[in-house]
């Protein structure tokens, strides 16, 4: 059995991230990387957004495969089988047994499924291969139904219309995007969709599914029952931790519903074993399910696993969402919600722009904003260093589009 300095489990934006930050701190350090996946770690993001268009198989490739050699680090392309986490012990799919001083869980999340009848029927997109077989299924199909309002389900209802689909977008919400963007800019959001030919429904809850000629769903809506058809069912209604690896009797002991627990340097309770990305369970209010959220963390608990004690902290993240031309903003907004004394500001709202962001005594906490891309980066900048609403109001004024 190989025995390695480090394991990190799971090669997407957490697991890659930790990966860099070892090899950085630690360059003798033997690295092993297991990628769980049929092609190169790549940018889950892209996956969503270029649906329509197609892809080839390392398109998203975050490194080319030449990188992993160059860098020393040794990878293997197998899902984890078995984690023994009391002889820090990696069983893969393929027959890998390989050992290590210190692990890093990074295996990100699964689908959360609905829990109704013909549920083996509603299609997911989470990985490269799903997106492939989905692009393989329109070949077939004229209307697709997405269940889901979050970003994920506002961009493949995109992409939907983009292939020629004839689209029905619906959710339990009372509007689009409720976690990331306040009620104007959802209304904004929704018109947009609708002026593109998506159907949005609202308040709809799932009940049961059928499949024959045609996908039939029976839901419950304020007005009573309803049936709807569809050539394609696809979902994004969230994700739970993917932890299988951990179903063991001592597994229970650091995982849970929610996720793998951690301390504040990101080490679970058993020593030398770290987790980050979507698989933690996060305290609530803590930024999660994003690119930059999971890039923290990876790094945090990296340098923990080098020997260098850092805290792990509730960095603030941005979202973004771009679709059918329109550029969307949120960072902090959940957080803003929940604090006291908070104070918002709308520094624009025309027809092509909205600026709106929340202080707290007189610091920038979270902000909200529709086109102005080029401005985004400064302004996430803005709100990581809590800037004064002042110095806020002035850069806003000094971007061009403003």
């Amino acid at each position: 059995m190989d025995t390695y300095d480090y394991i990190i489990i799971g090669a997407s934006k957490a697991g890659l991230t930790a990966v860099e930050t070892l090899r950085e701190k630690c360059p003798e350090a033997s690295l092993l990387l297991i990628n769980g996946e049929d092609r190169l770690p790549y940018k889950r993001t892209e996956l969503t957004k270029k649906l329509a268009a197609g892809f080839e198989k390392e398109d998203f490739a975050l490194y080319p495969d030449s990188w992993y050699g160059e860098n020393r680090i040794d990878r293997v392309d197998s899902p984890v089988r078995t984690l023994k986490l009391s002889a820090k012990e990696v069983i893969t799919n393929s027959g890998v047994t390989c050992g290590a001083q210190k692990i890093l869980i990074a295996t990100g999340v699964r689908p959360r499924k609905i829990g109704i009848p013909g549920e083996e029927n509603i299609h997911h997109l989470r990985l490269a291969r799903e997106t492939e077989e989905i692009r393989r299924m329109l070949k077939d199909s004229g209307s697709t139904l997405v269940i889901g309002q979050g970003v994920e389900g506002v961009e493949i209802a995109e992409q939907m219309i983009l292939s020629g689909q004839k689209v029905t977008s619906l959710s339990s919400s009372t509007r689009l995007m409720n976690r990331w963007l306040d009620p104007f800019l959802s209304e904004r959001l929704a018109g947009l969709l609708t002026n593109r030919g998506i159907n949005l429904l609202f308040n709809r809850r799932i009940k049961s599914l059928e499949t024959g000629n045609e996908v039939l769903l029976h839901i419950h809506s304020p007005s009573g029952a309803e049936s709807l058809t569809a050539d394609l069912v696809l979902a994004s209604i969230g994700v739970e931790a993917e932890a299988a690896i951990l179903d063991t009797p001592e597994g229970h002991r650091i995982s849970s519903p929610r996720g793998i627990r951690c301390n504040r340097f990101m080490e679970t309770e058993w020593p030398g074993v770290f987790a980050a990305g979507d698989v933690v369970d996060v305290p609530e209010g803590w930024a999660t399910g994003l690119w930059h959220s999971a890039e923290h963390q990876g790094r945090t608990a990296a340098l923990n696993m080098a020997g260098i004690p850092t805290e792990w902290t509730n960095l603030p993240v941005r979202l973004k969402c771009e679709v059918f031309g329109d550029f969307y903003f949120s960072m902090a907004y959940d957080l803003a919600q929940r604090e006291t004394d908070v104070s918002s500001h709308i520094l624009r709202q025309d027809e092509t722009g909205y600026l709106k962001i929340f202080c707290k005594e007189d610091r920038l906490i979270g902000a909200l904003m529709q086109g102005m891309k080029p401005f985004a980066k400064p302004l996430a900048r803005l709100v990581v260093a809590g800037a004064s609403l002042k110095e806020v109001e002035e850069a806003a004024r000094e971007y061009s589009g403003y």
